[in-house]
């Protein structure tokens, strides 16, 4: 339910949700999690979604997964920020 959620547009808790997901720490959620520090929000554009995208990063981090470790890598080679991609690889 959470990861639905997370691609639904009409509500602005986001991030809170990356929250939960990093707590519960379940591998079911590594897809959802990389979706969505990939995708824009407009009520993020303030910075850019990357407080969004680093608790997604921090999230994939505590899932621990090999899984987990590739979409890292593919965060840390991405068309994100700079500050985005050095978190991912921070966290390999």
């Amino acid at each position: 339910m959470l990861c639905k959620l997370m691609g639904e547009d009409w509500h602005h808790s986001h991030e809170d949700i990356a929250g939960a997901l990093q707590d519960l720490r379940l591998p079911v959620t590594i897809d959802c999690l990389y979706r969505t520090a990939l995708r824009k929000h407009d009520y993020l554009a303030c910075n850019d979604n990357e407080s969004l995208a680093i608790k997604c990063i921090w999230a994939l981090h505590d899932i621990g997964t090999p899984e987990a470790a590739e979409k890292l890598q593919r965060l840390s080679q991405s068309d994100l920020s700079a500050r985005v991609r050095e978190k991912a690889l921070k966290r390999l």
